[in-house]
């Protein structure tokens, strides 16, 4: 399968929202403070947690649902779990499940802005190539992907609770609560 995939011919975001296989909506660069609407932030998406604030629903919110792939300019891009309004900076991506998977749009807007093919620093996201591979593959793939954030997730948390013991034990030496084995 790797061999085949390899070679599968690709197509475009661009080439996708023509098709009508792919809707693509962009945050507003501002929003309203406010007891309101949850947002979904960067660092929510990067994280991989829930929407942590709140915004005034002033009409100009862009809603999230969940199964839509929700992306961020630094290359994070994850399937929406709950719906939410778009945090500044955020692209929501709409696919037509009969044409295209979400986690596998996301693994492919992860990996392609990864990686930027021209020396230009913006990243044209119409231009990103996308494997055409059968739905059933890009379910398989998607799956993959997901796993692969999921063991991602699990290491930040893993180093997290490093970093907490490390600093719990410098704390102790130097308070006497802890001595040093011999």
């Amino acid at each position: 399968m790797l061999v085949e995939h390899a070679t599968a011919p690709t197509t475009t975001v661009g080439d996708l929202i023509r098709s009508g296989a792919l809707t693509v909506r962009h945050a507003p660069v501002k929003l309203t403070p406010g007891d309101g609407v949850p947002v979904l932030t960067m660092d929510d998406l990067a994280e991989g947690r829930p929407a942590s604030e709140r915004a005034a629903d002033t009409g100009d919110l862009v809603m999230i649902e969940p199964g839509e792939v929700v992306a961020a300019p630094t290359g994070m891009a994850r399937v929406a779990t709950a719906a939410a309004a778009l945090g500044p900076y955020l692209t929501a991506y709409r696919v037509d499940e009969q044409q295209l998977d979400a986690r596998f749009l996301a693994g492919a807007l992860r990996a392609s802005t990864a990686r930027p093919t021209t020396g230009s620093s913006r990243l044209d996201v119409r231009r990103t190539q996308v494997p055409r591979l059968a739905l059933g593959e890009q379910r398989a793939c998607g799956e993959a992907f997901e796993r692969l954030l999921a063991f991602e997730d699990q290491l930040r948390e893993a180093a997290a609770v490093g970093g907490s013991v490390v600093r719990l034990g410098v704390d102790g030496l130097v308070e006497g609560s802890l001595r040093p084995g011999r």
